[in-house]
């Protein structure tokens, strides 16, 4: 992805969508390893 061309353009929807977007795979990342960590926990 090329950030630049998000910020240069100022779209509100775009930068928007690409802050959703991240704050979802982010969310997805600590889940999983919040997932990992627990099913280690019970070994």
């Amino acid at each position: 992805m090329n950030r630049r061309r998000i910020a240069e353009e100022g779209n509100p929807v775009k930068s928007g969508v690409t802050t959703v977007l991240f704050a979802i795979l982010t969310g997805i990342g600590i889940a999983i390893g919040f997932h990992i960590v627990q099913s280690r926990k019970k070994e």
